[in-house]
């Protein structure tokens, strides 16, 4: 089934979310905050990811700096992974993952353009 990573207090998150219920889309609400991913589930997440990988950070939170590393280390998944796993609130979202592709929504129109061109 479907997984949608998102914080449920972000706008992204809230209107993907209105959309995927719009569509009666069937998906798993993964509360990243609440029950963080592990390093294996984020390598596997980022494996399906179709946007550069430098993507997946939010990079203007304060514990990205806080972590030491550098923005031309995230284009490598283990450091990617790592970083997430230990600092959540960096994970951007929302994201969409159906198990063949993940999609980040920034914009969330970026999930709504996937979501019905490969539900048509």
């Amino acid at each position: 089934m479907p997984r949608l990573y998102h914080n449920p207090s972000c706008s992204k998150s809230q209107q993907t979310i209105t959309f995927l219920t719009e569509k009666n889309a069937s998906f798993t609400e993964v509360r990243y905050l609440e029950t963080p991913p592990s390093v294996s589930e984020l390598l596997s997440l980022i494996s399906r990811l179709k946007t550069p990988l430098p993507t997946l950070i939010r990079t203007g939170e304060d514990d990205f700096h806080r972590s030491g590393v550098s923005v031309n280390e995230l284009h490598d998944p283990q450091v990617v992974a790592n970083l997430i796993n230990e600092f959540p609130i960096l994970l951007q979202r929302p994201i969409y993952d159906d198990g063949e592709v993940a999609v980040i929504g920034r914009p969330p129109e970026d999930i709504f353009s996937y979501y019905s061109s490969s539900n048509e």
